[in-house]
């Protein structure tokens, strides 16, 4: 794996990983901010949220950066917990770091979106939605794609991984 012309893709994709861990983490020091001086409980919830997924976010780029089998698993989790997006009045969810490139099924036809940063959305029951979405983060599933084949080639590479799952 180590001369993988691969690797170079696998070393981005764990940087994109590490930033969009870092990302989560910083809205998690936000989302304190907020609950600290309002005490709202919502902002409590986004802080765990938060925190949790930049902790996965961090942890799978970690791993996959130093090529451990693990970090196959954890990073293809990662992304593919990106691919459905949401929105409805009654159902929400969205999750994208740091980026997001996605096809949007709308109300008003089909919709193609750009976002960089970072989105942890998700709720059951009234929701204030502007609009009814369907869509697919197109880059979280080609990522997820990319992240299965250099799996594959490693498990033919190193088929006895002392590592654990790949």
């Amino acid at each position: 794996m180590t001369n993988s012309p691969q690797l170079g893709l696998i070393r981005i994709i764990s940087i994109l990983e590490v930033c969009g861990g870092l990302y989560a983490l910083w809205m998690t020091i936000t989302a304190f901010t907020v609950w600290q001086q309002s005490g709202d409980a919502s902002a409590a919830q986004a802080m765990v949220m938060f925190a949790q997924a930049g902790a996965l976010s961090s942890l799978a780029g970690t791993l996959l950066w130093f090529a451990n089998p693990k970090g196959y698993a954890l990073s293809i989790a990662v992304q593919l917990v990106q691919v459905p997006i949401v929105s409805t009045s009654v159902f929400l969810y969205s999750v994208f770091m740091p980026l997001r490139v996605a096809i949007l099924w709308t109300q008003q036809g089909l919709r193609f979106n750009l976002d960089a940063g970072g989105e942890f959305f998700w709720g059951i029951g009234t929701i204030q939605a502007s609009d009814t979405y369907f869509g697919v983060n197109i880059f979280a599933v080609l990522v997820a794609g990319a992240l299965w084949k250099a799996r594959t080639q490693f498990r033919r590479a190193y088929p006895s991984s002392p590592e654990g799952i790949v």
